[in-house]
Parts: structure tokens; sequence; C-alpha cells
């Protein structure tokens, strides 16, 4: 008999554009004070300008395993962005840390990897 425990999760509106300690591209885990959950920050690592953005795409979670799937966007040619570095990132809190995390955009196939702080 296989016990599934239920991971509870929920998406940040904090995205963190300003903060350097995400300047590399991948994936941050965050353990919260006192407690088991964790923050998760998925960050497209440092940009020259504004006008960059990455989103949840799908998101599942299945016996301990948190699939995610992101999507990211880039300035078009000539549009006019914010002159300032940027660190794009999308944050989401667990109340427990999911055993494995699988983060792809699967627009270019590229897989995130863990970035330690």
């Amino acid at each position: 008999m296989k016990l599934i425990v239920q991971i509870r999760y929920e998406i940040l509106n904090d995205t963190s554009q300003y903060d350097s300690k995400y300047s590399k591209r991948g994936y941050y885990i965050e353990k919260m004070n006192d407690t088991d959950s964790v923050i998760l920050t998925i960050a497209m690592g440092m940009k020259n300008s504004g006008g960059y953005s990455i989103r949840i795409k799908s998101f599942s979670i299945y016996s301990g395993h948190a699939n995610i799937e992101v999507e990211e966007t880039s300035p078009e040619s000539g549009h006019i962005v914010t002159q300032a570095v940027t660190y794009p990132c999308v944050k989401i809190k667990f109340d427990k840390k999911p055993d494995i995390f699988y983060i792809i955009n699967r627009e270019i196939d590229e897989i995130f990897e863990e970035v330690e702080i």
C-alpha cells in the first residue's frame, strides 16, 4: 500500500525582478524559517534590460514529483524597454518540498538545473 501525501502550493506574485541573487539561469530552492515550507524560484538569469518575463504554462504534482513547464518571453526588436539590469523569475511556495523538480521550457527544449544560493 502506497501513501500519497498531498503537497499544497501557491504561485506567488512577488517576481523579484531586481534581486541579483537570481542572476543565474535555473531554479532555486529556499527553505522557510522553522517550517517544512519551501519557495521555488525559477529564474531566467540576468538580463540587460526590461521586457523579459517568465510564467508557468503548466504545472502538476504527482507522487512527490513537481512537473513544471514554463514560457519565457523576450522584448521584440524596436520596442522601448526599461534600461536596467533585471532578473526575471517566477515563484511557487510549497507547504512541503517535493522530492523531485522537473522544470522545462518546451519551446527551446531546455531543462532548468538547480542553482545553489
